[in-house]
């Protein structure tokens, strides 16, 4: 039961806000080290360049998504570890 009440107790906004930094910092780093122009991408892309869009968001929901789940252990070990105390 500790660990239901240690999931429930888990705080949802923090896990969306990391997890949506994370994503946004993944993929401007993406771009960054792809060396293509955002607008470009947006815009006027070719297929070569629709790739580089492809790759940076999925890296970024993938970060993301490790993100959110990092968050929700850190944050149910230590409900669980306050507990214990």
């Amino acid at each position: 039961m500790k660990l239901w009440q240690a999931i429930k107790a888990i705080d949802w906004g923090d896990v969306v806000s990391r997890a949506a930094w994370t994503f946004v910092q993944v993929l401007l780093t993406a771009f960054i080290v792809s060396g293509e122009s955002i607008l470009d991408l947006l815009f006027k892309a070719e297929w070569e360049q629709l790739w580089v869009l492809t790759v940076a968001i999925t890296l970024s929901g993938v970060a993301s998504g490790l993100s959110a789940v990092k968050t929700i252990l850190v944050q149910v070990i230590r409900s669980l570890r306050e507990a214990v105390e």
